[in-house]
């Protein structure tokens, strides 16, 4: 009986992985629908501001804002780096200076 339930819960397992597969590639095809259609949008709103756009200026644009986001988040990372290493230094230095305490 034992060996039954095995066999049916490794059954029900592959089902249910099999399902998660369906799903996220569900999911990521709807996310790829939402991201042209947020790009339509992204594209009408910019023409409408200025009409002489052409979509490479549009592309280009978006590009430069996102390095320069890529940019910002890389420094951000690179500062708190700096500031967990320094952070680590002084407790170590901390420490050092306890233990010297303790042993005069």
């Amino acid at each position: 009986m034992a060996k039954k339930n095995i066999n049916k819960i490794k059954s029900e397992l592959e089902e249910a992985k099999a399902k998660v597969i369906a799903l996220e590639a569900e999911q990521k095809l709807a996310e790829e629908t939402l991201q042209k259609e947020i790009g339509k949008i992204y594209t009408q709103i910019q023409f409408k501001k200025d009409k002489n756009l052409s979509y490479e200026e549009v592309l280009s644009k978006l590009k430069s804002e996102l390095t320069l986001v890529k940019e910002e988040e890389k420094e951000q990372r690179l500062a708190a780096k700096k500031a967990r290493e320094e952070a680590k230094q002084n407790e170590a230095n901390t420490q050092d200076f306890s233990v010297e305490n303790h042993q005069n």
